[in-house]
């Protein structure tokens, strides 16, 4: 693993594993999904972009804590 990218993998990383449901489109307009992993606490995967679409977003990986539309 290069130095460059060590902290990209280890936090994408934490998703192994888990079974992704499309959950919502958040009050931004980004997709959510849920993340679900046997004997693990869920997450809300959040994906973001620049409002033109023309650039790179963000993933947001966070504890699944409050209830989504279609969950």
């Amino acid at each position: 693993m290069s130095y460059k990218y060590e902290y990209e993998t280890k936090y994408y990383k934490q998703l192994d594993g888990y079974t992704m449901h499309f959950a919502q489109i958040d009050e931004e307009g980004f997709p959510q999904f849920v993340l679900r992993k046997k004997n693990e606490q869920g997450l809300l995967f959040t994906l973001s972009c620049d409002t033109e679409g023309n650039e790179g977003g963000f993933a947001f990986i966070e504890p699944l804590e409050r209830k989504t539309h279609n969950e």
